[in-house]
């Protein structure tokens, strides 16, 4: 999933928003991006506070959906691998230096560099060009994110849920950086808590 993501999904989109920066200015750089980017409004005091807040809700939210999540995947058993859905003995037989590795690139692209670029994109970008205007575009937006994440369709219940708060935030507050305050955060979580057991 992690070459995935590093080869094609975060390429494309940052290669979407690139494009439409040339356009916006004629320039092919990262700091053209503001300029086709919506909802820049810089972190506030109080925006900071609530990181904290809205990290307890999401693994609150998560834990009380892995139930409803293990069902789902329990029934895809005979399509998906069980080590991708249930995250289990993926990590038997490798050495320690291999798994470190992993979880250290895996922190960088899945739980940095793959959540900004997904939140450029999917709130700053694609979100106020979305055909329907208004509060209407943010379950669009959470729905279509969710979709994204195809090789996990036992969780898209809880990336639309926790993406349709997300993205009121972002809309309401007007800051895509919550957005990637947040994602990143919570892509990381995991891979933190795995790479302290690993090295533990």
């Amino acid at each position: 999933m992690t070459v995935g993501e590093a080869l094609v999904l975060t390429p494309i989109e940052l290669g979407l928003l690139l494009r439409a920066a040339h356009r916006a200015t004629g320039r092919w750089s990262l700091r053209a991006l503001p300029s086709v980017l919506a909802y820049r409004r810089p972190l506030t005091r109080r925006m900071i506070l609530l990181v904290p807040v809205l990290l307890v809700l999401a693994l609150a939210i998560y834990f009380a959906y892995t139930p409803v999540g293990n069902a789902i995947g329990g029934g895809l058993s005979g399509i998906y691998p069980h080590w991708l859905i249930t995250g289990k003995n993926a990590p038997a037989g490798f050495s320690k230096v291999v798994l470190v590795s992993t979880l250290l690139a895996t922190l960088a692209v899945d739980g940095v560099i793959n959540p900004t670029v997904e939140e450029l994109y999917f709130r700053g970008y694609l979100l106020p060009r979305l055909p329907v205007a208004g509060w209407p575009a943010i379950p669009v937006s959470a729905a279509l994110f969710s979709l994204q994440h195809y090789w996990q369709p036992w969780n898209w219940l809880l990336i639309f849920g926790l993406e349709l708060i997300l993205t009121t935030l972002v809309v309401r507050l007007r800051c895509v950086r919550l957005g990637i305050v947040m994602h990143t955060l919570t892509n990381s979580f995991g891979i933190l808590l795995t790479l302290v057991g690993v090295l533990s």
